[in-house]
This record gives C-alpha cells, sequence and structure tokens, in this order.
C-alpha cells in the first residue's frame, strides 16, 4: 500500500544534525508515512550515522555530490506518498506539523500546498527571532514574487499532483531554490496556511544561508526566471523582491560579524535594497540601528524556547 506522505530529506555533511531532523519526521504519529533521506556525497560521518538508524519505511539513497535540489529531485523520483514534503537535514519539524498541514488541506478543497510558520534557530537550536506570521490563502502568488515569507523549504506540504503539474527542484540553482519552486506552485495552485509554528530553521554561521556571494548570485539567477515566467501585471514586483532580498542579505551579513568584518559590502547590500524600492527604505533605516545585530548576539546567549 503507498503511503499517505513522503517525506525527503536531502543531507550533506549533517552528522550533528540528521538524527535530530530523522526524530521530528518519527514523532509526526503518522503511520502511513515513508521518510527517503539522500546523502548527497557526504564526507563526514552521515554515512554512518544513517547506517545506524532504525525506523520503519525508512529508505536511505547514496550519490555523488551535486546540490540539495538534485537530492531533492532523487527523493521525488523515489516517493510514493499523496502527499510530499521536505526537510533539511539541519532543520527540525515541530510535532503534529504533517497532520496540522493535511487538515488545512482538506479544510480547503482547491488548495494544493499548505505552509505553516517558522521559528529561527541557531547551532544549538536555541531561538534567535521568528518568522513575520504570514497568514494568506488562496492565490498567493502576487505575494510571494514580493518575498519569500514561507521562510524555508523545510515548511511546505505539497499534493504529489501539483508538484507533478509544475515538476522538481531547479537543480541549476544553489540557494533560494524553495522559493523559486513556491512560485511556480504558486502561479498555477491555490496555498493554505497553518497558523501555529510547525519548523525550526537552524541558521548557522557556515550554512548556505550564510554564504551571501552565493546566496546573491542564486537569487538573481532565480529572479530573472521567476520574473521571465510572470504574466506582465506582475513584473514590476521585482523591485519590490529585490529590496526585500537584500535587506535580507544585509541583516544575515551582519548578523554573522559582517559589519565589523566588511563593513562596505554591508553598506552596499544595504543601498541596493534602499535603490530596489521605495518601500525598503524604513527597512533599511532599522538595519542601519547599530543596536540590532547587538540584540541579535544576545539572543543567541540566551536559553530559551519560543513557540
Amino acid at each position: 500500500m503507498s503511503p499517505l506522505v513522503s517525506v525527503v530529506m536531502p543531507a550533506f555533511n549533517a552528522a550533528s544534525t540528521v538524527s535530530a531532523a530523522i526524530d521530528s519526521v518519527r514523532f509526526q504519529g503518522i503511520d502511513e508515512l515513508e521518510l527517503i533521506v539522500v546523502d548527497d556525497g557526504s564526507t563526514d560521518a552521515t554515512p554512518a550515522v544513517l547506517d545506524a538508524l532504525s525506523m520503519p519505511r525508512l529508505q536511505v539513497l547514496r550519490q555523488t555530490n551535486a546540490g540539495a535540489s538534485a537530492a531533492r529531485n532523487r527523493g521525488i523520483a523515489a516517493a510514493r506518498g499523496r502527499y510530499l514534503a521536505f526537510l533539511d537535514a539541519d532543520d527540525v519539524w515541530l510535532a503534529g506539523k504533517l497532520q496540522a498541514q493535511i487538515e488545512a488541506l482538506a479544510g480547503q478543497p482547491g488548495a494544493q500546498v499548505a505552509y505553516g510558520w517558522v521559528n529561527f534557530v541557531d547551532d544549538d537550536g536555541r531561538f534567535v527571532h521568528r518568522d513575520r506570521r504570514p497568514a494568506l490563502d488562496g492565490d498567493i502568488y502576487a505575494a510571494l514574487l514580493q518575498q519569500n515569507f514561507i521562510a524555508s523549504g523545510s515548511n511546505i506540504l505539497v499534493t504529489r499532483a501539483a508538484l507533478d503539474h509544475v515538476g522538481g527542484f531547479d537543480e541549476s540553482l544553489r540557494g533560494v531554490e524553495d522559493w523559486e519552486l513556491n512560485t511556480r506552485l504558486a502561479a498555477r495552485f491555490e496555498f493554505v496556511h497553518v497558523p501555529r509554528v510547525v519548523t525550526h530553521y537552524r541558521k548557522t554561521d557556515d550554512s548556505l544561508s550564510s554564504d551571501v556571494a552565493l546566496m546573491e548570485q542564486a537569487f538573481l539567477v532565480a529572479r530573472a526566471k521567476v520574473f521571465d515566467a510572470a504574466p506582465p501585471q506582475h513584473r514590476h514586483l521585482a523591485g519590490v523582491c529585490t529590496a526585500s532580498f537584500y535587506h535580507y542579505l544585509a541583516m544575515r551579513f551582519m548578523q554573522t560579524g559582517g559589519w565589523r568584518r566588511a563593513p562596505t559590502k554591508a553598506l552596499r547590500l544595504l543601498k541596493t535594497s534602499w535603490s530596489a524600492a521605495p518601500g525598503g527604505n524604513r527597512r533599511v533605516l532599522k538595519a542601519l540601528n547599530p543596536l540590532g545585530p547587538l540584540r541579535y548576539a544576545a539572543r543567541r546567549r540566551r536559553p530559551r524556547t519560543h513557540t
């Protein structure tokens, strides 16, 4: 019998976090579930950690390193579930995440994708900051063109039919590939939100999301693809999208000490955000508050949890 949900987990050098990620899948309480972990050419102890695990309906696939998008697509090809969900090997789900999203889709029959809220955590799983708590349902395409408010590739639950319709992840992207996929889904299908935190998204100083140059390059490629595919009435949103993303990049750069290491680079990111769209100006002024990075650092040192 085919499972109800297939969970696809790309893993690269994730020996210290993959067990916690898998446990968060195990504790979802859904019997009709398969987990497909794709080891994307890890060179640390990840293969040994995976070999030592015992879990019903766990499948481990291995490939030479090709990136997270290729690993997810490998898992998608092997998946048999009616729904698909994605969980990066350094993130964790909160209990009941999948069930809440399945129920949300059932409650809005036109919807094909469900998402929830995200808390950002540090290396040790401590709360750093929350997302914007989006609450948009139905046609979210224009809103998603302006900002990636879904926040994490570990967030959504999507029907197999919808994913097959738009295709998988773009393997040419080494960043923001989740946003690019979600825009393709939103262009054709309705979304529904779950008003609760469902994912803890780990943002470490050495993670992909902290590699500003790589993220900037990936965003520029993705933005061109997304807005080339957008109808003419939405293409003016490219400026708002750019302002939002460069503000995000600037904040990540400063949060990881970039303001002290390379102030000129931080100012360039903020200037790009400022000039891309008038609406970005207030965000930039807030980012220039010197207490912002200090507050972030203080939160990282504080042992606390949030929901």
